[in-house]
């Protein structure tokens, strides 16, 4: 075979719905995907179960499990990385047979090597090629990159503290003000003399006249009965 493409890494966006997640770099085996997945922090997780790896079809079937709530929802991120064991299987002897197809499954394999290797370089942190660093300034640079990531990683975890004690306050917040209103609208009820009451129970009595107040524990709301419209007014939570 021959390798169109120097990719040997995808990154995909979750969307709570994907399930299949396509590759297009050549493989040799199943286990040669990595598959890693990132939270909205910047958590990465290599997955070791819960995917299959779909050779022929060339994607990766993930959840396996089927399960809906193990889909990738929004603000994740699923990695598929080619890593392939560097070794060399190819034994030639001499006057043996010497298929093409052998020898350029060698040469296919080592290209893959090579790109595994350049896919990690490119992920390393570079200084300009006309600078030729000393001991001492690349190991200011190491400590400075260092303190930046260290700071990045402290910026994330300050903002999701944030985040959930800022979601909890609120959650707090509109528990205390419903309990609030209801507090104030049973007040109302009572003072206005508002029999409680379910919707079922509401409409099964026919005597209601003009003017009569129930507390509707159905929709848990006051509301006011209109014979002229011969209908129900709501005007209050309860």
């Amino acid at each position: 075979m021959t390798l169109s493409t120097s990719l040997c890494k995808h990154v995909y966006d979750g969307n709570g719905n994907t399930t299949e997640w396509p590759f297009t770099f050549k493989i040799l085996a199943a286990s040669d995907i990595l598959v890693y997945r990132t939270d909205p922090f910047g958590g990465l997780t290599q997955l070791t179960s819960n995917y299959i790896v779909d050779v022929n079809g060339q994607k990766v079937v993930f959840p396996a499990s089927g399960v809906p709530a193990d889909k990738l929802p929004d603000g994740w991120k699923i990695t598929l990385l080619r890593k392939i064991p560097m070794t060399q299987e190819v034994d030639l002897t001499n006057q043996g047979d010497l298929g093409a197809e052998v020898i350029e499954a060698s040469f296919d394999r080592q290209m893959m090597c090579i790109q595994q290797l350049q896919e990690q370089i490119d992920r390393c942190i570079k200084y300009p090629v006309d600078q030729v660093l000393s001991d001492g300034e690349l190991s200011d640079l190491l400590s400075q990159c260092r303190e930046a990531l260290s700071s990045a990683q402290a910026a994330v975890a300050t903002s999701a503290a944030n985040t959930a004690v800022a979601e909890a306050s609120a959650v707090a917040a509109a528990a205390s003000a419903a309990a609030a209103v209801a507090a104030v609208n049973s007040v109302i009820a009572n003072a206005l003399g508002a029999v409680r009451m379910t919707e079922a129970e509401r409409d099964a009595k026919t005597d209601w006249t003009d003017g009569d107040i129930v507390s509707n524990k159905t929709i848990h709301k006051l509301q006011q009965w209109d014979a002229e419209a011969g209908t129900w007014q709501t005007f209050a939570m309860a």
